[in-house]
């Protein structure tokens, strides 16, 4: 499943709230504007750059932060965000795999996701527990993939949390017209390998390397919401964990 950060999740909220009946709907483009220069404004705020270890809960779910880093580890510096984010770990970048030409790295960090005031004006309170919710967890930390050398248009994952990293969700990412694509993502220490189950086909596997899996999965013919299932697996084969995904195709 694809995860997006909160704010543009807090401008189409917003959006609803000011076009119904909650505001005059003559007042809903003025503060459809507030909401989304608020957002941009928060967003494009500059990262601190932390050279301190990531926070505990962090480095206690993936053993990869625990390692000792080398050259290799050094996130390039046109890698690094500039936008989107509030603190970002560097020194805690480790290189994870390289696929394809294409180098992953995890780095911990605290995305800017928190709501804007201007963006909570006419919106229920039951719309904006979640969202706050989501941004407080972001605000403990999170850890997003970074993917260097990827082809242009190729998407990335959106920061994880710790409760989302749990609740394994991987990411897939269908590659234009076609019916595969790569599922890849981050598993707590004790994991060993996974498989993934799709509409279409046996279900792949994945050894696990570093906290971090690659694969390919196959999708159905037809767009629309598919669901897969993943399987984590110990060093044993005995099932740890099994979860119900679905993914957006199109």
């Amino acid at each position: 499943m694809l995860r997006v950060r909160q704010p543009a999740v807090a401008i189409a909220l917003s959006a609803a709230a000011l076009g119904g009946a909650t505001l005059a709907h003559a007042d809903a483009p003025l503060g459809l504007s507030r909401c989304a220069k608020a957002t941009e404004r928060e967003e494009s705020t500059r990262p601190r750059l932390l050279h301190s270890p990531a926070p505990a809960a962090l480095r206690s779910l993936l053993g990869v932060l625990e390692r000792p880093a080398t050259a290799a580890d050094a996130l390039p510096h046109s890698a690094i965000p500039r936008v989107g984010f509030t603190k970002l770990w560097v020194a805690s970048a480790r290189l994870l795999a390289t696929e394809g030409g294409t180098r992953y790295f995890v780095l911990p960090v605290v995305a800017a996701a928190a709501v804007p005031r201007a963006c909570k004006v006419g919106v229920p309170a039951s719309e904006l527990r979640p969202l706050e919710r989501a941004a407080r967890a972001q605000a403990r930390g999170a850890l997003s993939i970074v993917p260097v050398g990827a082809p242009e248009g190729v998407g990335a994952p959106g920061p994880a949390t710790r409760a989302e990293i749990l609740a394994g969700d991987p990411f897939i990412a269908p590659q234009g017209t076609s019916h595969s694509g790569p599922a890849y993502g981050l598993v707590p220490n004790g994991v060993a390998s996974l498989t993934i189950g799709g509409p279409v086909g046996p279900p792949v596997s994945a050894t696990v390397t570093d906290d971090f899996f690659y694969t390919t999965v196959r999708f159905a013919a037809k767009a629309g919401e598919q669901r897969f299932t993943t399987r984590w697996l110990a060093a044993s084969g005995a099932v740890i964990k099994t979860f119900a995904t679905p993914a957006p195709v199109s």
